[in-house]
């Protein structure tokens, strides 16, 4: 009975889609005889989708100044979107950065592109009280080795020990560490980068709110008239 039942609610979904359909292809049909009302239908519907893809944009920036501005490394990330935020950080430093795949990483959780340069990351998401110590810098020289890189940084958000950053100097490998206080350094350069406006550019935030809603209803009703005299001549 179960299984009745299921297929009668099958039948009536598409019994609904089909009255959905033949009414939208029924209005595109009128819509496409009168050809005043569609032209100015079709110039206010390329405009709307410009500005919503505008806002779309928009809300990731957001999206990712807020998951970048969080407090505290340690306590407010994840290890995972510790990986991710300090990709982020490098992408905002002119990188190509890719957070590799948490199985069979090799001890390489970041590649970043520049250059024509591969360069590995590491990163320990650690307190301050838990330095890293040589023994990992050498595990870091032989995953750098084993993906056949040359260079490499190790970021902590704690602090290396006067044993590990002097294996990093005698490394044959370029490696350059970041502990917690750099990182804390490198996302407060950036704040000033992160531009999460309408328009992500310097001269929309140097316009009042007044003008930007002016600029904007403008914008609307230009791309409108010229959209819909275009389409209006084409189908008169």
């Amino acid at each position: 009975m179960a299984k009745k039942s299921n297929n009668s609610k099958a039948g009536g979904g598409y019994f609904i889609l089909w009255i959905f359909l033949a009414i939208i292809y029924s209005a595109l049909k009128d819509l496409l005889q009168n050809p005043l009302f569609s032209s100015i239908c079709l110039g206010a519907a390329v405009p709307f989708i410009i500005i919503s893809i505008l806002l779309f944009f928009q809300a990731k920036r957001i999206r990712k100044a807020n998951f970048l501005a969080r407090n505290s490394f340690i306590t407010d990330y994840s290890p995972v979107e510790f990986e991710h935020v300090t990709a982020e950080l490098f992408r905002r430093y002119g990188y190509q950065a890719t957070v590799t795949p948490q199985s069979g990483d090799q001890g390489i959780d970041i590649l970043l592109r520049k250059d024509s340069r591969v360069i590995g990351v590491q990163c320990k998401r650690y307190k301050i009280e838990n330095k890293i110590g040589p023994g990992m810098i050498r595990e870091f020289v032989g995953a750098l080795d084993g993906k056949g890189l040359k260079q490499g940084y190790f970021v902590t958000t704690s602090d290396f020990t006067k044993t590990a950053r002097e294996t990093a100097r005698q490394s044959r490998f370029q490696i350059k560490l970041i502990n917690g206080t750099e990182l804390g350094d490198l996302r407060t350069r950036i704040d000033d980068r992160i531009l999460v406006g309408f328009i992500p550019d310097t001269w929309w935030y140097e316009l009042e709110d007044w003008q930007k809603r002016v600029l904007i209803l403008l914008f609307f009703l230009s791309t409108m008239a010229v959209i819909s005299g275009v389409t209006y001549l084409i189908m008169a």
